[in-house]
């Protein structure tokens, strides 16, 4: 973090006044940058700034902060070396070996740092030597085998015809052929070639830095961009829930004032059906009067003007002994008799005719009737009495009281409703979180493993440098065992 700080104001020197407070106890980023890097406007700033140190050492920053204490690298290898080679040279110069000659640290800071970790090992070639040293029984032949090819080379050349050419360079093949073969048996060809055939075989071994990192890279950009399609389908989801829970308020509440308006003018009605019931009541009771009255108005005890016996009995047979067992008359046209005659109307509405009973006697009958209704009407009740009319009041409270019931129970339904509603918004959202949680925790384990394999990656990379380094000096050498330094060495020795 400081060395970070330090490179990125270096840098840039706006940013101190940009991420940094004057009273703030920190240097560029807080801890609320560590906790949440993706939401970080600091960290960010430093991701995306244009100097390529800053933002590669912020992205190292990123990376380690999703590690457990336990994987974080030793000091030496989280911050790179950074000094030039001219800053190095002019060091070395002035004598200021001890200060750098561990990695390029202060003189102060090696007893601090962890030794760095064994890295693998790496077949050396510097084990083999780069040129012949001992001469061996073999070399000597060699050397005297030369001298000999020579002399039979001049001899045979200069006694032999041009056909015989060919056959005078055989001495010197044959030294060739022996020199080659005496060579490759040498020690130190030998151990330059198994040397050199090692570290090649190591470094074909070793992953292609260049390639492992574009991967690494692509499989981190599909990780990123599937994490932030993630955290927007997990916002778009609570959204939907909220959503959903504030569609059901408002259809439970829809449904709540419908029924409770239902039920208030039903409540507001019931004053006028009490008057109604109440009048429908007295209404009836007087019917009741009336037509008791005329039941009790008797034909053949106060007979109708020109109704005798005999007309009383025939209306009797006919079921017609009180004013109220017929309701009036009508008058009929008998066509053979060229008269007007009259049918009687019973309370059914049914029509007779009895035999005596013409217009005149019919109307006889009517206002007979009509002073009886007038005298009963003008003798029926004018109001309930008190238990008539407090038993249709406790009907029109009972039925208050259910309404009232069914209001309240419409606002203890709406309750439930609204409980329900939120108990599935917590769930769900609970639902949500878990698999968000779940999911993060996975996202940080692979973040975790990215880190690792970056980590990795660096020690790859270090590793194949080193492997390549080691197979161009084990060519060097493997070049001074040549063939003509091997003659040199058989004469001068060297």
């Amino acid at each position: 973090m400081i060395f970070l700080s330090l490179k990125a104001i270096a840098a840039d020197p706006a940013l101190w006044n940009r991420l940094h407070e004057p009273s703030g106890e920190f240097l560029l980023l807080t801890e609320e940058d560590f906790k949440n890097p993706a939401g970080s406007t600091g960290l960010q700033t430093l991701l995306a700034h244009p100097d390529r140190t800053v933002s590669g050492l912020a992205d190292q920053v990123r990376s380690l902060a999703f590690q457990p204490l336990d994987l974080l690298p030793p000091l030496a290898r989280a911050v790179p070396a950074q000094r030039s080679s001219a800053t190095a040279a002019t060091t070395a110069s002035a004598g200021s070996a001890s200060a750098s000659g561990a990695g390029g640290l202060p003189s102060w800071m090696p007893g601090h740092l962890a030794a760095p970790p064994a890295s693998a090992p790496v077949a050396s070639a510097t084990a083999s030597p780069g040129c012949f040293r001992i001469r061996t029984p073999l070399d000597v032949v060699v050397a005297v085998l030369w001298p000999m090819a020579l002399v039979a080379f001049v001899v045979l050349a200069a006694a032999g015809m041009p056909t015989a050419v060919p056959g005078s360079v055989a001495p010197l093949c044959l030294a060739a052929a022996v020199t080659a073969f005496a060579r490759s048996r040498r020690a130190e060809r030998v151990q330059s070639g198994a040397a050199l055939a090692a570290l090649t075989h190591q470094l074909g071994r070793a992953e292609d830095p260049a390639k492992a990192a574009a991967k690494l890279r692509e499989e981190r950009t599909k990780f990123d961009a599937a994490e932030t399609e993630r955290n927007a389908a997990y916002a778009q989801a609570q959204d939907e829930l909220t959503a959903q829970y504030h569609a059901a308020l408002n259809e439970t509440e829809e449904r709540r004032v419908r029924k409770q308006r239902d039920i208030d003018k039903k409540l507001d009605g019931l004053a006028e059906k009490l008057r109604k019931a109440l009048d429908r009541a007295l209404t009836e009771k007087q019917s009741a009067y009336v037509r008791d009255q005329l039941g009790r108005r008797l034909i053949s005890q106060s007979p109708p003007h020109g109704i005798g016996p005999k007309l009383a009995a025939r209306l009797a047979a006919h079921g017609i002994r009180s004013a109220a067992d017929f309701t009036g008359y009508r008058a009929v046209y008998n066509s053979p008799y060229s008269s007007t005659g009259a049918v009687l109307v019973l309370p059914g509405g049914r029509r007779i005719n009895i035999h005596g009973i013409g217009e005149a006697k019919a109307i006889a009958l009517e206002t007979w009737r009509s002073n009886a209704v007038r005298s009963a009407v003008a003798r029926q009740p004018a109001a309930l009495s008190a238990p008539e009319r407090q038993s249709i009041e406790q009907g029109i409270a009972r039925r208050r009281a259910q309404l009232t019931d069914q209001r309240k129970a419409a606002e203890t339904e709406a309750d439930s409703s609204r409980a329900q509603a939120k108990k599935r918004l917590e769930e769900g959202r609970e639902r949500l979180a878990r698999k968000h949680t779940a999911a993060g925790d996975r996202a940080r384990q692979q973040r975790l493993e990215f880190s690792r394999r970056t980590v990795e990656l660096q020690q790859n990379n270090a590793l194949h440098a080193t492997l390549s380094a080691a197979v161009d000096a084990a060519r060097i050498q493997r070049s001074g065992l040549s063939y003509v330094r091997y003659l040199r060495f058989l004469y001068f020795g060297r």
